[in-house]
């Protein structure tokens, strides 16, 4: 992947997100647990195109922002077991594949793995699948390696906390930070889904399946009511026979208004060479035509 500066970011701090320290071994058939949790298609063309990535350095800021967090959030290890590397071997189709991850905290003492986070408050309304699988498969490679875990949670660092809404909305994050109990899986489920990621990946790479809406971040279609003469919708319906009802007003029309896939126009450095997404502006535009 190639690093560009194109907002011409301070020297010192295009340097600080180039010299990222995640290391990746160079072991065959390996999977990383950040790895099995991608979209097999969106990791399929990293590998397929990994010489052609361009991101700037720009898209990197909250990266290394939450590295940042880690470092700091060391610091108060006493006793625990911190920013370790751990390995299994999982065998799938007859193949040995390597999976490994790197653990953020791990009490000796009551076997409370953690996982810190710096995300916003508007993330934390519900419990990301994501951070759930991590969790899990970091629990078991512990396990293997012969280290208890009796729970799991999330340490989430608030970046956009803000004091007047806390005070204003009771629901709202009161401080800065939350602790989000995670919901531990059996050692046979997380080896289960294992296996499935592994068997996912290994197909994608063969033949590219196509992205889910769940994998996109998509947005659900909608359907506008135009009003003959105005150019902002009258109103937006999540069903198109009501709008079609509505719309049976002589002087208004329905225009359809695909979902827009956020991860694939803000978060996927190899959006720019996938066909899939490539088809998706192609019907947005045919539909704002």
């Amino acid at each position: 992947m190639k690093l560009t500066n194109n907002l011409g970011l301070p020297d010192a701090l295009v340097r600080a997100i180039s010299n990222d320290s995640y290391y990746r071994p160079e072991i065959p058939n390996y999977f990383s647990c950040t790895e099995l949790l991608q979209p097999p298609r969106q990791r399929a063309l990293k590998l397929l195109y990994k010489d052609e990535i361009v991101e700037d350095a720009s898209e990197r800021i909250w990266s290394l922002l939450g590295q940042a967090a880690h470092v700091i959030c060391e610091r108060g290890n006493v006793s625990d077991l911190v920013e370790k590397r751990f390995y299994i071997a999982v065998k799938v189709e007859g193949v040995i594949y390597t999976v490994g991850a790197q653990i953020d905290n791990l009490g000796l003492e009551d076997g409370a793995l953690r996982d810190y986070k710096v995300t916003s408050a508007y993330k934390i309304k519900e419990t990301d699948p994501n951070w759930t699988a991590q969790l899990n498969i970091q629990a078991e490679l512990l396990r293997q390696n012969d280290y208890e875990v009796n729970n799991l949670g999330i340490i989430a660092i608030l970046r956009d906390h803000k004091k007047a809404e806390a005070m204003r909305n009771p629901v709202y994050p009161q401080v800065a930070v939350a602790v989000m109990p995670i919901e531990m899986w059996s050692s046979n489920q997380t080896l289960r889904f294992i296996e499935d990621r592994i068997r996912a990946h290994v197909a994608a790479e063969r033949a590219l399946p196509i992205c889910t809406s769940e994998e996109r971040w998509a947005d659900e279609n909608t359907w506008a009511l135009m009003k003959s003469g105005r150019k902002s919708a009258v109103k937006i319906f999540d069903d198109e026979a009501e709008a079609q009802e509505a719309a049976s007003v002589t002087g208004f029309s329905v225009q359809f208004r695909p979902g827009q896939s956020r991860r694939c126009q803000s978060y996927c450095v190899v959006s720019k060479f996938c066909e899939q997404y490539k088809n998706e502006l192609k019907q947005g535009e045919m539909t704002d035509g």
